[in-house]
C-alpha cells in the first residue's frame, strides 16, 4: 500500500475523521453502502478498516516521537557543549559544576540520539518514512556529541 493510501486513510493531511479508503487501491470509499471496492474489487471489511486506522495513527505518532526525540537530543549536546565551555573556562567552581552538566547533557543526548535504532522496530513503510539524511545525521550527532561531552566532563578532558 502507497504512504498516501495510509496518510489518507489515518486522517493526517489536517482532517478530524479519517475516511474509509480501500486497504488495497486507496479508493475513497466515503458514502459507499457496498462491501466491495468499486475501483478494484476489493471485499471491504470497515473492522477490518478501523483495526489498520488505529495501528497506522499509532506508528504514525511512533514516526514523529523518534523525530522529536532525535532532534532534541543533539539540539540539547550542543547546548550542553556550549555551556560546558563557558562554565570551565570561568572559574575552578565553575570547573566542577561545568563538568556536572557536561556529563548530565552527554548522557541525555547519547540516549536520546539512540531513539534512531527505535526507528528499526516499525514497519518497512514507516523507516522508509524517516529514513532520511538529516534525521540519521541528526542521531548521529545526538550520540557522538553526548560521547564527548560524557568523556569531557568525566574525565576532565579540556
Amino acid at each position: 500500500m502507497d504512504l498516501r493510501h495510509l496518510e489518507r486513510m489515518a486522517g493526517v493531511k489536517g482532517k478530524a475523521q479519517p475516511e474509509p479508503v480501500c486497504m488495497t487501491c486507496g479508493y475513497d470509499l466515503r458514502g459507499s453502502v457496498t462491501q466491495v471496492c468499486p475501483e478494484c474489487g476489493q471485499a471491504f471489511d470497515r473492522l477490518a478498516w478501523e483495526r489498520e486506522v488505529s495501528q497506522t495513527q499509532e506508528k504514525l505518532a511512533e514516526i514523529e516521537n523518534s523525530l522529536e526525540m532525535v532532534g532534541l537530543g543533539w539540539r540539547i549536546g550542543l547546548i550542553g557543549l556550549c555551556v560546558s565551555i563557558l562554565l570551565m573556562l570561568t572559574s575552578q567552581t565553575g570547573m566542577c559544576v561545568g563538568r556536572c552538566v557536561s556529563v548530565g547533557t552527554g548522557f541525555t543526548s547519547f540516549f536520546l540520539g539512540c531513539g534512531y535504532f527505535r526507528s528499526f522496530l516499525l514497519p518497512t513503510w514507516a523507516r522508509e518514512r524517516i529514513a532520511t539524511r538529516s534525521f540519521t545525521a541528526s542521531a548521529w550527532a545526538a550520540m557522538l556529541l553526548g560521547v564527548l561531552l560524557f568523556l569531557a566532563g568525566a574525565f576532565g578532558l579540556p
